[in-house]
C-alpha cells in the first residue's frame, strides 16, 4: 500500500520474468489480471474500470499504460496543489 505504482510494477515485471526464466508461461490476460489482483486498495475504483469497463479482454500493456498515466495525472496535481 505504501510503494509507489512504479516500484510495484517494476516488481511485477521482474516476477513475470523469473517465472518465464523457469519455463512458466501465462497468456498474456492473466498477467493483466494478477496485476490487477495485487494493486493496493487505493487504487480499488481504478481496478473496477478496468476490470468492468472494457469490453473483450486487456493485455498487460493497457493496465501498465493505465497505471502510468494515473501515476502521471497524480503527480500533475501534487505538484499544482504545491504551487498553487
Amino acid at each position: 500500500e505504501n510503494k509507489p505504482v512504479v516500484e510495484q510494477l517494476a516488481e511485477f515485471n521482474k516476477i513475470i520474468d523469473d517465472l518465464a526464466n523457469i519455463d512458466v508461461s501465462l497468456e498474456d490476460e492473466d498477467k493483466a489480471f494478477h496485476l490487477l489482483c495485487v494493486l493496493p486498495r487505493s487504487l480499488e475504483n481504478f481496478k473496477d474500470v478496468l476490470f468492468y469497463g472494457k469490453e473483450g479482454t486487456i493485455t498487460l500493456d493497457e493496465v501498465q499504460s493505465a497505471l502510468g498515466a494515473k501515476e502521471l495525472t497524480k503527480l500533475r496535481d501534487l505538484k499544482v496543489d504545491d504551487s498553487g
